[in-house]
């Protein structure tokens, strides 16, 4: 009998065995992000953060931004310095995202290197078709939503639809 219970506990004791070891991590030099998802016919809201070395990184960290230096072009042309709100953390345009125009912003902080970004507004894509019909074999209302459209030959756009 003491030798089952010493063979079911050996796992256990196996399992519970440690050694600490020592990682040398490389120096790592903190970096800018930007993050922004717009909508079209609303104000540009851009979050602008920093990394930091994993060794320093902790749960809930704020790692916004906020003394940075963002200057907005469109169509390649300077438009505006964006305003940082507390509000909402984000750097904010005046004017709204338009359809079929290039948005460019070039970031400066102190103690990073400039860093810039790009993105180019598809022109407005027509729907030509919807389509619904229930797929469910009992009344839980699921169904399948068919959308036509044709998208531009030449551009690799994504959409989103809310419904």
């Amino acid at each position: 009998m003491f030798k089952k219970c010493w063979i079911l506990l050996l796992p256990l004791l196996a399992a519970a065995c440690q050694k600490e070891i020592d990682v040398k991590l490389p120096t790592y030099k903190p970096k800018l992000y930007l993050y922004s998802v717009s909508e079209v016919y609303q104000p540009l809201r851009i979050t602008l953060g920093r990394s930091v070395p994993v060794q320093q990184y902790r749960q809930g960290m704020d790692l916004t931004v906020q003394n940075a230096t963002m200057n907005l072009y469109v169509n390649d042309k300077p438009a505006q310095q964006l305003d940082f709100s507390d509000v909402t953390s984000t750097y904010n345009s005046g004017e709204d995202v338009l359809l079929s125009h290039n948005y460019k912003v070039q970031v400066s902080v102190p103690g990073f290197d400039q860093i810039e970004a790009s993105c180019k507004v598809p022109e407005f894509v027509l729907i030509e078709h919807i389509t619904y019909r229930d797929v469910s074999a009992d009344s839980n209302g699921i169904g399948e939503l068919m959308i036509q459209f044709t998208d531009p030959p030449t551009s690799n756009d994504l959409y989103m639809r809310v419904l």
